[in-house]
């Protein structure tokens, strides 16, 4: 991804639990659905944690970056030699500034583009011909040009970018990323579980009313439990059990 990345905030919004479990007589045993919901709440936890973490480190891996040489930062003039092809045809126009400098990636592309040098555009005006030549055409003095000014980018961005590989390494940003994902991964089953279960009382019906209240931003929850709810809602008087 070529725009830089934005600082994060690891403060967690704070979340109000109104709902109240009645002082009436619980079920003995713990029900599927309180089982369900109490492993959704630690594993909604530990992956907040996780994700803390992760956040911290990215944070930290972006204040240690080195500034980058000033003929790989992401300038108009620079943009002139190393197109930046993820904006053409983008009317979302986008400053330099947001996105990172330019890649060891785009600068080879641009190289084997000029060194093939296979179009060349003869004419002017309306009455343009273009020709292609599979053996390429001989490079022009403008092109010699830029050709030495891509050749003499590229060292520039592959050592940045191993400065920057490094930084990340040092401050652990891949392995706690991918750290935080493995409780991430968790919770999307776990909510489908809980709504594909039945609520047997009241009492699971609130366990999963707290799961909407503690996460309400995964569609699995807000959507797919809340809808449980209602079916729950609508079966369980009938039953005598609420």
């Amino acid at each position: 991804m070529l725009v830089e990345p934005l600082r994060t905030s690891t403060v967690a919004p704070i979340i109000s639990f109104g709902t109240t479990i009645p002082h009436a007589r619980r079920p003995a045993a713990t029900s599927a659905v309180q089982k369900l919901c109490a492993e959704y709440e630690r594993t909604l936890a530990a992956f907040k944690t996780a994700l803390d973490l992760s956040i911290e480190a990215e944070n930290a891996a972006i204040d240690a970056r080195p500034k980058p040489d000033s003929l790989i930062r992401p300038t108009k003039r620079n943009f002139a030699d190393v197109p930046d092809y993820t904006m053409i045809g983008n009317k979302k126009r986008r400053l330099f500034s947001q996105r990172i400098p330019i890649t060891s990636g785009e600068i080879k592309r641009e190289i084997t583009s000029v060194r093939r040098n296979a179009v060349k555009v003869e004419g002017s005006g309306k009455n343009k011909t273009v020709v292609h030549s599979e053996r390429g055409f001989p490079l022009t003095v403008k092109q010699e040009a830029l050709l030495k000014r891509l050749e003499k980018r590229l060292p520039l961005a592959l050592a940045y970018e191993a400065e920057v590989a490094a930084i990340r390494k040092r401050f652990r940003v891949d392995e706690l990323d991918a750290a935080a994902q493995v409780p991430s991964r968790k919770l999307g089953p776990l909510a489908g579980r809980i709504a594909d279960t039945p609520s047997r009382d009241r009492y699971d019906m609130l366990a999963k009313v707290r799961i909407c209240e503690i996460d309400p931003d995964m569609a699995g929850v807000s959507e797919d439990i809340a809808m449980s709810i209602a079916r729950d809602f609508v079966r369980l008087p009938a039953t005598g059990t609420v």
